[in-house]
Order: C-alpha cells, then structure tokens, then sequence
C-alpha cells in the first residue's frame, strides 16, 4: 500500500507522463461516441462498416433526365432540315383547313422527284380531294386558295350550290410533257390537274366545253379558271388543245420575269 501511494504520488508529481494519459483518454472517449452514433445503440461498436449507397448507372441517371431533353432537342427527321418557306406552307395550308400528310423525299429517275413531298386528301375545310393526291407544299397552298377564294363563292353564285369535292385527274406522276421534250411540271410536284368539281346536292360538275344552254356551268368554269391565272403560272384547259379538252391543267412552272401562260 506504501509502495501504490509512492506511485501515485509520482504520477501527479509528472507532468508531462500526466497529460499524456488524459490525451489517450480524451481520444478513447470520443471513438466510442462516434462508434456510437454509427450503430445506434450508446457505447456499442458498429458490427460492421456502413457501405456508402451505390451511384447509379450511367444509363439510368441518363434516363432519368432524357423525358426534359428530348423536349428541348428538335425532333427528328424530315423537320430537323425542312426550309422556312416549307414549314410556312405547311402552316398557310392548316389554316385554309388542308388535309395532307408528309411523305419521304421522291427520288425517281433523271429529273423527277419532290423534295418535301405532301400527300393531299382535301383542298379545304369540306372539300375533299379525290383520290388523294401527291405534290409539294406550293401547288397545294395555291390549289386551296383558289378553292376557297373563288371556287367557293362561284359555285354557290352560279349553280347554286355548296361545293364539298374537287376530281383530279393527275399530281405527281414522273413523266415529260405530252408528246415528249421536257420534262413535265407533274414530275416535280408542281401540277395538278382537275377534271372535275362536285356538289352537297350530289352534282358532278365536268371540266368540259360547256355551251349556251350551260350558262351556269359555264360561267362557273370561266371564273375558276381565270382566278387560276397568276397564283399558276401555266393554265390550260378545254379549248387549248385536245389533250385539255376534259381537265384544268394548273403548275408553278417557272417563267422568265413571273409571267403566265393562260390559254
């Protein structure tokens, strides 16, 4: 007992192995409360280490954000390269009332062929195209204001009657012009032909030479086709020649200063 009070009496006399101690314990304290804290029970050690929650994979976390990309990104295909004047077109025909559907790019033989090609089942609201027929956004566009501008109103002026369907006879076929040489406004999508105009009543109105005893039906052709002379730059029909003699021929062919060719 002597001997363990001389000890002690040395330990408080020694500093520096005093402090020493107190430093161990400190540290020993602080380990068990973290310790701990980890397990979740006072004074009891972890049976083993947590494991950090795993990262997730690059396809998942690319997946979770591809909803809100690929509502930035333009979509794909024929509108990521469209021209402006095309998607205006497209947007001119959807106010007119227009039923079309885009197609892939017409590739044919030598020159035919159609950019951004549209497939057409209407000329307007109630006015239905057939069958439907194939050409570019521009002949469409100038076919549907000339429906609505003046095909309309003329039909119910002179026949009396609602105009609800419009007969072709030929879009875009990949061909040259009747009796060979160049090639065809048709090939390019850039024609229509109409043989024929057809009424709520049932009336199937002909593109035709029409005499006296037809002045109404007459008078309605006469107005159709002179209200296409200058939206089209060709306009042919009966009486130009024997291949017109039964259908309106309308195209955008291009023309030296914008002029047109009306027989």
């Amino acid at each position: 007992m002597d001997q363990l009070k001389a000890d002690m009496n040395g330990f408080f006399e020694n500093r520096p192995l005093r402090t020493l101690v107190c430093a161990l314990a400190l540290l020993g304290a602080g380990a068990l409360a973290a310790a701990s804290q980890v397990s979740g029970v006072p004074g009891e050690l972890p049976q083993s280490v947590p494991v950090p929650p795993a990262k997730p994979a690059p396809e998942r976390a690319l997946a979770s954000v591809a909803p809100a990309a690929a509502q930035r990104m333009p979509a794909p295909g024929i509108d990521a390269v469209m021209p402006v004047e095309e998607r205006v077109c497209r947007t001119r025909l959807t106010a007119l009332g227009v039923e079309f559907e885009e197609l892939p790019r017409i590739d044919d033989e030598g020159e035919c062929g159609i950019a951004f090609p549209i497939e057409v089942g209407s000329l307007g609201r109630d006015v239905e195209l057939t069958p439907d027929g194939v050409m570019n956004c521009a002949t469409a566009l100038a076919a549907a204001e000339l429906v609505r501008g003046t095909a309309m109103p003329a039909a119910g002026r002179e026949l009396d009657a609602e105009l609800t369907g419009v007969v072709h006879a030929s879009t875009y076929i990949c061909r040259h012009r009747a009796g060979g040489g160049k090639i065809s406004e048709h090939a390019r999508g850039n024609a229509l032909d109409i043989s024929a105009f057809v009424m709520a009543d049932g009336r199937i109105v002909d593109v035709t030479a029409y005499g006296p005893a037809d002045m109404p039906e007459r008078r309605f052709m006469r107005s159709v086709r002179r209200a296409a002379c200058g939206p089209f730059k060709t306009v042919l029909g009966p009486g130009t020649d024997a291949d017109h003699a039964h259908h309106f021929h309308f195209d955008l062919a291009e023309r030296r200063r914008g002029s047109t060719y009306c027989r």
